[in-house]
């Protein structure tokens, strides 16, 4: 385990470039476009906020592809086994540092209320569902928080939060563009329906049966 960000597995195995991760990605956007990438990313972060016994995750997927006239095979154990293969695929690189101790000081620094805490901590949360956890340092993406934070809250005028942004050490051009992953997100998530969601399930399933959906 590393004591700080630039030096764990983190930042040297698991934070890429824009451009790797649309490589990475290159098989999906062959069959679905980048928006439909992003949504199902939203969709499937907030599945996961949910708490779900392993029991009814079997039968729900089971149910679904059923009706896709899929077979599905594997029994619930067998989905517990799969955690183990994630883990190994992900060479047990399981340290992750969040931007949540650097949000708390920066709110501390401006002076703050709990309620603007509050609301950039949310914002902090929503960030998972972008791809800014995957391209930008914690510190980058919490320092995004707070100045949507300040915008929401009208504050961004204040005197002393602009001084303290015009006197910040960081990548501005980064910041803003985590600024914009966020809007696009929220647009995305604002619209997102499941009959959309599940559209786009078909169209993937498809491709894998050699069908048209």
């Amino acid at each position: 385990m590393s004591a700080n960000y630039w030096e764990s597995s983190q930042r040297n195995h698991w934070t890429v470039t824009r451009t790797q991760l649309l490589q990475s990605r290159q098989d999906d956007l062959a069959i679905i476009d980048y928006t439909d990438v992003l949504r199902l990313h939203i969709y499937f972060a907030n599945l996961e906020e949910l708490p779900h016994h392993l029991k009814m995750i079997h039968t729900e997927t089971r149910n679904f592809l059923a009706a896709s006239k899929i077979p599905f095979k594997y029994d619930p154990c067998d989905i517990a086994e799969f955690e183990c293969y994630l883990l190994e695929d992900l060479n047990f690189y399981m340290i992750v540092y969040h931007p949540y101790r650097t949000l708390t000081k920066i709110m501390d620094d401006l002076a703050l209320d709990r309620a603007h805490l509050q609301s950039a901590w949310f914002i902090t949360n929503d960030s998972l569902r972008s791809d800014a956890c995957l391209i930008y340092p914690p510190h980058l993406i919490a320092v995004a928080a707070v100045y949507i934070n300040c915008v929401h809250h009208q504050t961004h005028t204040n005197k002393h939060i602009k001084t303290w942004f015009a006197r910040l050490n960081v990548d501005m051009v980064k910041v803003l563009e985590i600024v914009q992953d966020m809007i696009t997100m929220y647009e995305l998530w604002n619209g997102l329906e499941e009959k959309a969601v599940l559209r786009i399930l078909d169209v993937l399933q498809a491709k894998a049966r050699g069908t048209k959906p």
